[in-house]
């Protein structure tokens, strides 16, 4: 059962992370990966430090556990790297004719 929500909860954004970055660089083909992957990060970022800020304060207020924190952190971890390897193999794919 752990693995299923590890699965579902942390795994899913990493894989979904990387065929956005995958796709978009597909799709413009004219636009370097390197910019796409910028672009897609810094938009995360922002969003994901908005979402953890308001994680902090419902914790502090007793709205949300720790582990709760924990899952949202992991999650963010694993978007970041998922972007990452779909960069890594969007470029790879470019470089091929």
């Amino acid at each position: 059962m752990l693995i299923h929500i590890f699965l579902m909860w942390v795994l899913s954004p990493g894989v979904g992370a990387g065929v956005a970055i995958y796709a978009s660089a597909s799709a413009f083909k004219t636009v370097p990966v390197s910019h796409i992957f910028v672009s897609f990060v810094s938009v995360c970022a922002a969003i994901l430090a908005l979402v953890f800020l308001f994680g902090i304060v419902a914790y502090a207020h007793g709205g949300s556990s720790t582990g709760e924190l924990i899952m949202f952190i992991l999650q963010a971890v694993a978007i970041f790297v998922g972007a990452r390897i779909g960069r890594g193999v969007a470029a790879a794919n470019q470089l091929r004719p």
